[in-house]
């Protein structure tokens, strides 16, 4: 059944249909500490950004209307025209305001509706992922319509118990970029850096300044070091998860086999150099030298010599 028809002013609809979301979305409540949290199946902020968005910046040239569709497990809401030219799923979290209706956008920011710095989307993504939801999906979009959809059944309690804890044990409100980096390495346990700039949408070198944050208070833990270096989370974030024996197989099991290759060449070959190991590793060469001296640390194996010549022995 199609949904009905509204006419009437931006305001007087969106209200109608915020009202509307309102009465059909469902709570959870989660117990953090002394405090209690509920957790909507729907997240209200992200809702009504996205909303706002497709009222103000839709394209009033074309036929068709703003449809907002809530079906289970899924919400969409798509708006007649595709993104403004410039604009894609692809660099939607970083690249600046480009209003198709200069005039109602500001208007929508003056009354309050919509964000005035510009950043609605950052708000969209923030708000499902704290409330432990997937992304919101753009992918569907294309150039006659844009569609933002937003999943309630892959929700994740134990996330948003993890959030709000570290947050609080650090004072501080996570950034969008940390948020997205957090819910990666959930999702997908081990990651490159070259992974989670994609995701966040910004270059390589500011994306390592948020991973390398999360790195130092205990939030993800980075393996390997140079080119070769990934990401996994913490085993504090595994063991909130009730899965701390899965901590040992993300951290081990590739420099296992890794170490596991040394040994097995040192023994056949008698020594080893940092660049040998570096290649049956398919590793950086800083790679290699952090399995090398793990292994010295350990007593498998010892070092000799100095410089280029350096190798490595079983004693």
């Amino acid at each position: 059944m199609n949904p009905p028809a509204m006419f009437s002013s931006l305001i007087e609809i969106f209200e109608t249909v915020n009202n509307l979301f309102l009465s059909r979305v469902s709570e959870q409540e989660l117990q953090v500490g002394l405090f209690r949290i509920l957790v909507p199946d729907y997240e209200h902020e992200a809702f009504r950004e996205g909303f706002v968005n497709a009222l103000v910046h839709r394209d009033y040239y074309r036929l068709g209307a703003v449809v907002v569709q809530m079906r289970p497990g899924v919400l969409t809401i798509t708006s007649p025209g595709g993104f403004v030219r410039g604009v894609s799923p692809d660099n939607i979290l970083t690249v600046g305001p480009i209003p198709r209706n200069r005039l109602l956008a500001e208007a929508a920011k003056r009354i309050g509706l919509a964000e005035r710095t510009g950043r609605g989307v950052d708000k969209i993504f923030a708000s499902m992922i704290k409330s432990g939801h997937s992304f919101p999906d753009y992918s569907s979009s294309t150039d006659t319509f844009v569609e933002l959809r937003m999943k309630s059944y892959d929700k994740d309690l134990n996330f948003v118990r993890m959030i709000v804890e570290e947050q609080s044990r650090l004072d501080t409100e996570f950034s969008v970029d940390m948020l997205i980096m957090l819910s990666v390495l959930r999702t997908e346990r081990r990651v490159t850096l070259d992974i989670l700039a994609k995701r966040v949408q910004k270059q390589s070198s500011e994306a390592r300044d948020t991973i390398e944050w999360l790195v130092e208070h205990e939030l993800a833990d980075g393996i390997g070091n140079g080119p070769g270096r990934y990401y996994i989370p913490s085993k504090k974030i595994f063991i909130a998860e009730g899965n701390p024996e899965s901590y040992s197989r993300q951290a081990g099991s590739d420099t296992r086999t890794e170490r596991k290759k040394i040994i097995e060449h040192i023994r056949e070959n008698g020594s080893i150099t940092r660049m040998e190991a570096a290649c049956i590793c398919n590793s950086s060469a800083d790679h290699a030298t952090f399995l090398l001296r793990s292994l010295v640390k350990a007593g498998k194996i010892a070092k000799r010599g100095n410089g280029r010549s350096t190798s490595y022995f079983i004693p």
